[in-house]
């Protein structure tokens, strides 16, 4: 073997082992700050369905306690009416009362008359006294209405004080059963009230708890990265001092190789360490294959955006050549317009894209086929004509989607502005938000539309978006699929939204994650 063949030799067992202690799976190191970090998403998640899962509760109790309100007022309308009613009937009553006192008055006097007078003996001296028989029978009929009179007197007097005492006795009663049914009202009021309390002390406690653990995720995630950057220098630092000591290693073996007596051993190790070299130059070829193909991929799309922008200019140069050359078409050789078939636009190259397409549909109109005749002068100038109105077009669409992002941009700009405002349920003015109240109001402010003032009506102001195609100005929806969404955030772009968050927390900045992923997004109709 010669020295040139023991030195390549060398360099290819130094570059295996060298390869080799690469390989090794340094992400393995980080496997306890996965664990961790895997362990804080899922408590988040536990904490965040504990907390939906309140907040319903907290949502059912409020609005028991609006009908509680409710039915408590109805009542307190109802004991004022029947107050005024028993007022009303303590007057009748005392009106009565006279009556029945004048009554008794009338009946003591006519008692006392009798007994003065001899009354059983004036009667009869009254019915002896009569001249004839019809006298006589008028005289006992006056005396008989007159002690019937009494009679009816007394009875009516009885009727009338068992009247008064009943509708008396029933209005106290359902007084008193209309105000126990209010201490009733009230005192449920006041143990839902204390029940709500506790409920948002362990909502804010929940939210508390979430930020903590949101803190705690990111503090394991930098941590994590901040561990595998020193592992990664120290592992460098070890494989250079590995290689240093493997190619000190590999010179002494080929040094003692070279006094060896088996030429067959050293071929033997040439050839293996020949077979580990090509199967590394394979890895590298086919990597920087595959390198070389994404830098032609990039290079065509260059190419791509270049010749179609220079197929648009050289369509509008023959355009103009047509028009100049147009008055001479009728002596001279016909101008022949180079055919251009546009290729395929490289997608990313958006900013070219519309105007080659229309340049090419004016380069459609005035080219034809390999026979082509001259071109007028009426062809030439509406080919002109054409040409400037699809610039006109161009740019009449790019002045609107300027407009429409300086639009948006002055929606989130406003919006920014309440950052920090205190939530408020059901809250629609900058004192105190809610969630669907602060997407009505900006909305109602910058562009002067009324989206709705709750979620239900919200989902239903525009065209329905996956998440995913979620712009600056569109809004995102939270539904667990039963009835209206239970949480709207306005979207900023690029994931991250503002939002009135809940009970506790100001209203802030949040951002699209798989703890909290929307279920649907909205663009709103303008």
């Amino acid at each position: 073997m010669t020295v040139s063949s023991k030195r390549f030799v060398t360099k290819v067992l130094a570059s295996a082992l060298t390869v080799g202690a690469l390989s090794g799976p340094v992400a393995t190191y980080a496997q306890d700050f996965d664990a961790l970090i895997n362990d804080t998403i899922v408590q988040i998640e536990g904490l965040s369905a504990s907390q939906a899962e309140l907040h319903q509760k907290l949502q059912a109790a409020y609005q028991e306690i609006e009908k509680i309100q409710d039915e408590s007022a109805e009542i307190s309308k109802a004991i004022a009416e029947d107050t005024r009613t028993l007022k009303e009937i303590e007057e009748e009553i005392a009106v009565l009362e006279e009556t029945i006192a004048n009554r008794e008055q009338l009946l003591e006097e006519q008692a006392r008359a009798v007994q003065v007078s001899n009354g059983s003996a004036n009667y009869l001296n009254y019915v002896a006294s009569s001249k004839s028989v019809t006298d006589l029978v008028g005289r006992v009929d006056v005396i008989n209405r007159m002690v019937s009179a009494n009679k009816d007197l007394i009875q009516l007097q009885i009727a009338d004080k068992e009247a008064v005492e009943t509708k008396h006795a029933q209005a106290v009663e359902t007084l008193e059963a209309k105000e126990a049914k209010q201490k009733e009202l009230e005192t449920a009021k006041v143990e839902l009230a204390t029940q709500t309390a506790s409920q948002e002390e362990a909502y804010n406690q929940l939210t508390n708890d979430i930020t903590l653990a949101a803190a705690q995720r990111d503090a394991l995630v930098a941590e994590r990265e901040q561990y595998l950057e020193q592992q990664r220098l120290a592992y460098e630092a070890q494989l250079a001092q590995e290689a240093a000591a493997n190619q000190a290693s590999l010179e002494a073996s080929v040094a003692a190789a070279s006094q060896a007596t088996s030429e067959a051993e050293l071929q033997a190790q040439y050839n293996q360490a020949l077979a580990e070299a090509q199967a590394q130059d394979a890895a590298i070829a086919q990597a920087q294959a595959e390198a070389d193909q994404a830098a032609a991929e990039a290079e065509q799309a260059r190419a791509y955006a270049q010749q179609a922008e220079a197929a648009a200019q050289e369509a509008e140069a023959n355009v103009g050549v047509v028009q100049e050359a147009a008055p001479e078409t009728l002596t001279q050789e016909p101008v022949e317009v180079e055919q251009v078939e546009p290729e395929m636009a490289w997608e990313p190259v958006e900013e070219t894209e519309a105007p080659v397409e229309e340049t090419e549909a004016v380069v459609e109109e005035v080219e034809t086929e390999q026979s082509w005749t001259a071109v007028t002068p009426e062809e030439a100038q509406a080919a002109r004509e054409e040409a400037e109105r699809a610039k006109a077009a161009a740019a009449q669409a790019e002045e609107a989607s300027q407009v429409a992002q300086a639009n948006v941009q002055s929606l989130i700009s406003f919006a920014e502005q309440f950052i920090g405002t205190p939530y408020v349920w059901g809250g629609k003015q900058p004192g105190g938000f809610d969630c669907s109240g602060y997407v009505y109001y900006v909305f109602q402010q910058v562009y002067g539309i009324n989206v709705g003032g709750w979620t239900g009506e919200q989902q239903n102001s525009g065209s329905r978006i996956g998440v995913g195609e979620a712009q600056a100005g569109d809004l995102y929806f939270w539904s667990n699929g039963e009835g209206a969404p239970y949480h709207v955030a306005l979207a900023t772009g690029n994931g991250n939204y503002l939002h009135a968050v809940d009970f506790g927390r100001p209203l802030s900045y949040g951002t699209v994650s798989d703890y909290f992923m929307p279920s649907f997004a909205v663009r709103v109709n303008k």
